[in-house]
């Protein structure tokens, strides 16, 4: 049987969307470790290495930090919207550790909009 390119983009759109229907339904599993873990994945290695480097500076040197302020001036402020919208409703779930991840993005894209995404100074 053969499929027009159109039958096929539409098979593949419909697959996509089961696919992430299934996904984002933390009921499924019942956990909100695994809806977080889902989320953070769905953001792509790009997003999410710079995700990550907001983290790390967050966690080692503090909000108020130098190095902070640094760490996400290095950052895209789409990406930590991107981010930020993905991974809201997830964090708030997990309490403690996601809410710290909540605002240290927070903060990230604050100090953004705040210098017009440009470092104090420059």
């Amino acid at each position: 049987m053969r499929y027009t390119r159109l039958r096929l983009r539409k098979i593949v759109r419909e697959e996509k969307r089961r696919i992430l229907e299934a996904w984002s339904d933390p009921t499924q599993t019942g956990s909100s470790l695994i809806a977080f873990a889902r989320a953070y994945s769905g953001l792509g290695d790009a997003v999410q290495s710079q995700v990550d480097s907001i983290i790390a500076a967050a966690n080692s040197f503090g909000l108020d930090s130098e190095q902070f302020e640094e760490a996400a001036f290095e950052q895209n402020p789409n990406a930590i919207r991107a981010a930020l919208e993905k991974l809201t409703s997830v964090s708030r779930d997990l309490g403690g550790e996601g809410n710290d991840i909540l605002d240290a993005l927070d903060s990230a894209l604050e100090l953004h909009e705040l210098t017009g995404t440009k470092p104090p100074g420059i």
